[in-house]
């Protein structure tokens, strides 16, 4: 969250040793791979060259394919105005990718189970999807708490041996805790959290930016064909068409694009959704265990979906960062790096 985000916190509970924890975690983090070699590993992933394959064949097929014997290339204004434009976006889509998959998904902070962190959850703010008793109180203080058991213990991961602040989770293919986890890709061999969730959203819109210029290159170009084809007024249409590797490729490049437009698109819009409500995919199919303390000392507790919701501005803001002209950089703002937002993750 950022600096108009309140507290969470988190319960005490005299079941948890604190001194024996320390050195627990200690040793659960000597056992994890460092970060930087995560990160150099997760570039020769299959699915992360799959993906960049995929991005290289789309590109030649696009300019060389389509555009040059279509409009010229850079011979024509027409031609060099689209190569740049596609060229941006696709520059733009493999650098938020690349960002995505090298950096940190979400460092965990240190955490004794026991009180809140600085700027890392709610308290004094109303949360959304609570009973009309608990949002008559504005003064209420929210605990995230463990979903399983009587729902008042701290969350600690047992793999960790550390205690999890709230919206971290623990990810079995990174066998790590990643502070607000949105869910492991493995179409970037890493998880999406906290350190790049603004990279992996505008990879998203990037990706989906230059599929829909691709595809409407590409059906421009078929239409071209037919009205030339068409303008000839002759029988034999073989003596007129194209060299048949010069069709064949865009045909190719065309059965790839219109169903990833529609998966890439689809997902873009579910995360253009979780972004504007300051969401995660976990919190939304599991809900988020929360204890709300009010003001007269009585407690609710339920789980909740939209826990985390502070408004549309500060939910944006939070991810993006605050400067708003920034917000489609991918290697500035956001939750860390150059521009950050304030908050840590919550």
């Amino acid at each position: 969250g950022n600096g108009s985000v309140p507290f969470v916190e988190a319960m005490s509970s005299p079941a948890h040793v604190h001194v024996s924890q320390d050195s627990s975690s200690d040793r659960a983090r000597a056992r994890a791979p460092s970060p930087l070699s995560l990160s150099f590993g997760r570039m020769g992933s299959p699915t992360v060259l799959l993906v960049l394959l995929i991005f290289a064949t789309m590109y030649c097929i696009i300019c060389l394919d389509v555009v040059n014997p279509w409009l010229g290339g850079y011979q024509t204004a027409q031609g060099c105005f689209h190569l740049l434009t596609f060229t941006l976006l696709m520059s733009m889509a493999l650098i938020s990718y690349a960002l995505t998959v090298t950096r940190d998904p979400g460092p965990v902070p240190a955490y004794d189970g026991l009180g809140s962190q600085p700027n890392d959850g709610l308290g004094d703010a109303e949360c959304g999807d609570v009973d009309a008793g608990v949002k008559a109180k504005t003064t209420a203080v929210h605990v995230e708490v463990k979903r399983k058991g009587n729902g008042t213990a701290p969350r600690f991961c047992s793999k960790c041996l550390a205690y999890k602040p709230p919206r971290t989770h623990h990810c079995r293919q990174c066998r790590r805790c990643v502070l607000k986890m949105d869910h492991h890709c493995v179409w970037v061999a890493n998880c999406v959290g906290h350190g790049n969730q603004k990279a992996f959203f505008l990879f998203l819109f990037y990706t989906t930016l230059s599929l829909v210029y691709a595809l409407y290159l590409l059906i421009s170009f078929g239409i071209d064909m037919l009205h030339q084809q068409a303008e000839t007024k002759t029988s034999s249409f073989q003596s007129h068409r194209a060299p048949l590797p010069s069709i064949a490729r865009p045909c190719f490049a065309g059965a790839l694009l219109l169903p990833l437009s529609m998966g890439v698109g689809s997902l873009f819009a579910w995360h253009t959704r979780l972004v504007a409500t300051n969401q995660t995919t976990i919190e939304t199919y599991e809900g988020v265990r929360v204890r709300k303390t009010l003001a007269s000392g009585e407690t609710a507790s339920a789980s909740h979906s939209r826990v985390y919701d502070v408004g549309l501005w500060a939910n944006v803001t939070s991810i993006l960062g605050d400067n708003p002209p920034l917000w489609f950089v991918p290697w500035v703002g956001g939750p860390i790096g150059p521009g950050s937002a304030a908050g840590d993750g919550v």
